[in-house]
């Protein structure tokens, strides 16, 4: 059988290059990582885990899309989105779990003009319950606040990736504010399925191409529309997973599309009974 690995490596390839085009147009330096994998057994035999080399970073990102700010600004943006997703590694392939984070970094300046700095300024992740045992009470897919550091090395990583005129040592990622931005880290809001695709797009839209010049440009509407299609095309793996489908499955069961559904306490046989 074909395997998953090689046709998830040349989407990828696609996937980058549609995003680094979006980016470069405002001045962001970008670090896109290779792809790696191996096998786990999280989801049963046959199952592998892929998983980024090291965060994507967009580096002198604006802070939002109508900003146009210059590139040594304080108020530019280091964003860092991590994930990972498990596949089949064999093909025909489908999504079955998928987590990712994204973390918003401000520069700050330093008198050290070889030095990077940056202060935490934002942090989300976004969770998909597993389909054989989701836990009670969470929406099957949602978004959440809250920080994680066990990453922080590769975000260091990344920027000198991304601007190599800087010495990893001389990175500096301050997060003394990740006890206030994650102290109330419970609330969960239900969402589509967010992994690492979904959520750079996002970010492309709302941090590049949303607001002021960049909306009135046909190029930046064309290579959205482009990275959308790469989003929504059948070349992605991951673009829907189980708990996606069973999401699609219940609205059309109810003929409708409610917060509801996305508790597994409300089943197909409850909403059959209110229609």
């Amino acid at each position: 059988m074909a395997k998953t690995f090689p046709k998830l490596q040349h989407y990828w390839r696609e996937w980058c290059l549609g995003l680094e085009t979006i980016a470069d147009k405002r001045g962001c330096r970008v670090a896109l990582p290779s792809l790696t994998t191996h096998a786990s057994d999280a989801f049963g035999p046959g199952t592998m885990r892929v998983a980024l080399a090291h965060p994507i970073c967009l580096l002198n990102a604006p802070p939002k899309g109508s900003s146009h700010v210059a590139a040594s600004s304080e108020k530019c943006l280091t964003i860092f989105i991590d994930g990972e997703l498990f596949v089949p590694s064999e093909l025909p392939s489908r999504l079955l779990h998928s987590s990712c984070s994204v973390s918003f970094y401000r520069h700050e300046t330093t008198d050290d003009t070889t030095a990077f700095r940056a202060r935490l300024v934002d942090t989300s992740h976004f969770d998909m319950e597993k389909a054989d045992s989701p836990s009670p009470f969470h929406p099957v897919l949602h978004a959440q606040r809250g920080f994680r550091d066990d990453n922080l090395g590769l975000c260091r990583q990344a920027v000198v990736v991304a601007d190599r005129g800087i010495d990893v040592e001389k990175v500096v990622l301050d997060c003394g504010d990740a006890g206030h931005i994650a102290r109330n880290p419970y609330l969960r809001l239900p969402t589509p399925q967010l992994d690492i695709f979904s959520v750079s797009a996002i970010i492309a839209a709302d941090y590049f191409c949303s607001g002021g010049h960049s909306s009135s440009d046909p190029g930046v509407k064309t290579r959205f529309q482009d990275l959308l299609g790469l989003l929504a095309g059948e070349k992605n793996l991951a673009r829907e997973g189980g708990m996606a489908k069973r999401l699609f499955e219940k609205f059309n069961a109810a003929g409708h599309a409610c917060v509801a559904h996305w508790y597994e306490e409300h089943g197909v046989a409850e909403m059959a009974t209110a229609a």
